[in-house]
């Protein structure tokens, strides 16, 4: 088949398939034959592909779904751009969250950053966000809140879910340590306010996991860290499409939970820029260092401010950083390691632990290929996947690593501090995510090798956040042949997270400026 020809078909299916107003089954196949096209096209008729798609009419009857496909396939960012675009007409805050989440889940777990104007998207937001607060007014509600003393506080977050989950685990982090240090009535608001519909008939939408066993008004008996059986306050919303009356009902129940300050945990989006400028408000949580919606003050990891965060920030109203670290929920330390026969891994072996619940998306190639020159460097050596039962090894891996087990994929694990106490060192790929695993695998006696990328930087001390692949290669290496530098090293890490990363202080950090927050603005 000559080159015209496998893009003229390429360009047929694609649009072809997206003139249909649904997505279907046979649809769906067709896409993802596609797909498995593209990686076999040399670059010059993936440039073809994506000049057609950038400059040509194309169908308008799922269009959102039409430019995310063509971004989870080139990884271009002006298809991102379109999506932005295109999303000028959306007036329905249930059709922005579903465009919003299914946009963002792209961008966070893109193994690399991706280069896209996203502000139009803002402007959006603002405009619905600017109608809900209107339509609130109407009803009376909105005006500023006079605050005396801070001790009710509600723990808005769009999703709770288990311990393993590391958002929740900030959550009840959060609520434990104002609970007991700071004599606060705490509210963790579960509202669910992920998406959990495919109504723009996207081919791989984002869909919410939620918790079955919460709902309503319910009290949780919770164990981390130091507290035992400690009694939280889980307020829940039920999943669904994320309208104004789910909003609205949500605010009722803060008004009449009188609640003093909200703790906005995560992007939530019409409610929390709803609640802005009526209560004290912070917006703390590790992987967003700019939400949309608006807080009074902003905790955020320092090492994710860029200028042309700053410069956003101003643009649409966001003030008062706090740039501090990431916060620190680990998942606990270990008692025992598990046994490493239960992965059929020899005695001898020295383990690299890779850790994450998205390596599908979030393993490159050049990180494989790291991983590849660590392996044929030491015939010992053996590098653990885990997190994600479905991870395809074969994508990155040749069958002779993959069946004398020099890579292996462990699946999802409920003990990761166990696990972390079999392994030797913790390798993080370039991504976003991967501070919260690295916390446990420190706590548990593993270093990190790590780029200069994601949140996890604010773990690691500067001078072990690598620029370069080499560099971060030259480090693991050493790690697994000279014992008495893995042992200095393991030392190292534990202190710096010991010294530096304390939990307590970074609760205290943001209660104390709730307080002021109120002190200023609220009285």
């Amino acid at each position: 088949m000559s080159q015209s020809q496998k893009v003229t078909d390429v360009i047929n299916v694609i649009e072809l398939e997206f003139s249909k107003p649904i997505l279907s089954d046979d649809s769906s196949k067709n896409l993802q034959a596609v797909r498995s096209i593209i990686p076999h096209l040399d670059d010059n008729e993936k440039e073809l592909i994506i000049k057609h798609f950038l400059h040509s009419t194309v169908p308008q009857d799922r269009i959102f779904a039409l430019w995310l496909y063509l971004f989870d396939v080139f990884r271009e960012g002006r298809f991102i751009e379109k999506v932005c675009e295109a999303a000028q007409k959306i007036t329905s805050p249930a059709e922005f969250s579903e465009l919003f989440w299914n946009v963002f889940n792209r961008l966070f777990t893109a193994e690399k950053e991706v280069v896209a104007d996203i502000t139009p998207l803002r402007e959006v937001f603002s405009n619905i966000s600017s109608n809900f607060r209107q339509f609130l007014s109407n009803r009376s509600y909105g005006q500023r809140k006079q605050i005396n003393k801070i001790k009710k506080i509600a723990i808005i977050s769009p999703q709770i879910l288990g311990m393993r989950h590391s958002p929740t685990r900030e959550a009840y982090s959060l609520a434990c340590h104002l609970t007991a240090y700071f004599d606060c009535k705490v509210y963790v608001f579960n509202t669910n306010a992920l998406n959990y519909v495919n109504n723009l008939g996207i081919e791989q939408p984002m869909m919410g996991n939620y918790n079955k066993d919460l709902g309503g008004i319910q009290i949780s008996l919770t164990d981390y860290l130091e507290f035992k059986s400690m009694p939280l306050t889980i307020v829940t919303s039920q999943p669904g499409l994320n309208s104004s009356k789910k909003f609205l009902d949500i605010i009722t129940t803060i008004e009449e939970l009188e609640i003093d300050a909200v703790i906005a945990h995560g992007e939530n989006l019409l409610l929390q820029d709803a609640l802005y400028g009526v209560i004290p408000s912070i917006f703390a949580t590790t992987g967003e260092p700019l939400p949309f919606a608006r807080s009074d003050s902003y905790w955020i990891p320092g090492n994710l401010m860029t200028d042309k965060i700053k410069q956003t920030a101003e643009q649409y109203g966001h003030k008062n950083f706090l740039l501090e670290s990431m916060l620190v929920t680990p998942e606990g330390k270990a008692d025992q390691a598990l046994d490493r026969k239960l992965f059929n891994i020899p005695d001898k072996a020295f383990i690299y632990l890779v850790v994450g619940t998205r390596l599908n998306q979030e393993i490159n190639n050049e990180f494989s290929e790291v991983c590849k020159k660590l392996l044929s460097q030491d015939h010992n050596s053996v590098i653990a996947f885990a997190g994600t039962n479905d991870f395809n090894l074969s994508l990155f891996f040749d069958d002779e690593l993959i069946q004398n087990k020099r890579v292996i994929n462990v699946g999802f694990q409920d003990n990761l501090p166990e696990l972390c106490l079999m392994s030797n060192v913790y390798l993080n790929p370039q991504r976003s995510g991967g501070g919260t695993s690295s916390q446990t695998a420190i706590m548990n006696g593993l270093p990190v090798v790590t780029l200069d990328y994601g949140h996890i930087s604010s773990v690691v001390p500067e001078s072990h956040r690598f620029s370069d692949w080499n560099s971060y290669y030259e480090y693991a290496r050493k790690l697994a042949v000279e014992s008495a530098f893995l042992t200095q090293e393991i030392q190292m890490f534990f202190e710096h997270f010991s010294s530096n990363l304390q939990v307590k202080e970074q609760v205290s950090k943001i209660y104390q400026q709730l307080c002021k927050t109120a002190e200023e603005f609220y009285q």
